[in-house]
């Protein structure tokens, strides 16, 4: 995973039919990304971007960054949980160029 998910904290992965999902925190954000089928290097999501955006995440002080991590849904959608302090919160994107939007 050293490749997928490089730079990345507190995060997870899921992997279906060949591609591993990854999400986790970096720089105050949480990000998603996804390999190839035939390794681990991060694939070309939205045809400019190798790490899509799901949502800002500042951590208060002393604070931990979230955890973060991916779901790859029956409908195709990706779903990324992020794990504030508690609070549960659910983003989906359906298509890479419209990104993650919160459930």
């Amino acid at each position: 995973m050293a490749q997928l998910g490089a730079g990345l904290e507190n995060g997870g992965t899921c992997h279906l039919h060949g591609v591993t999902y990854c999400a986790g925190w970096d720089a105050d954000k949480v990000y998603f990304c996804a390999s190839s089928r035939t390794d681990l290097a991060r694939e070309l999501l939205d045809g400019t971007n190798y790490l899509l955006e799901v949502c800002d995440y500042t951590p208060g002080e002393g604070e931990d960054p979230p955890r973060s991590w991916p779901e790859k849904a029956d409908d195709g959608a990706v779903r990324v949980i992020v794990d504030g302090g508690g609070d549960l919160l659910e983003y989906v994107c359906r298509n890479y160029l419209a990104g993650f939007t919160a459930v």
